[in-house]
């Protein structure tokens, strides 16, 4: 079981972090919702590779409508589980005022 997470964990790391590049999404939409969904899973059973990336995702409107609050959300997530880009990614957003308060 643990292996499967692992596995899992490790094939999001590597499918998501294009949308974090701003490479295009995919062109089949059936993927780009799978990408999504299999994310957002991972996200909110506390994976903080998964978090970020959500994070990236709303920040950028990457297969969701753009969200300032919807990615500082994912980002905090991160972020209190230690991950560094995800806090600068926040602190950026505070400093501008993006989906938090200033």
């Amino acid at each position: 079981m643990r292996n499967t997470v692992s596995v899992l964990a490790l094939s999001l790391c590597l499918a998501v972090p294009a949308f974090a590049q701003n490479a295009p999404p995919p062109a089949n939409e059936g993927q780009l919702t799978a990408t999504l969904r299999d994310t957002r899973a991972a996200a909110e059973r506390g994976n903080a590779a998964a978090q970020y990336n959500l994070g990236v995702m709303y920040e950028d409107g990457r297969g969701v409508t753009r969200d300032d609050a919807q990615a500082a959300a994912w980002y905090r997530k991160a972020a209190d589980q230690g991950d560094a880009v995800a806090k600068d990614n926040l602190r950026l957003m505070h400093e501008q005022g993006r989906g938090v308060a200033k």
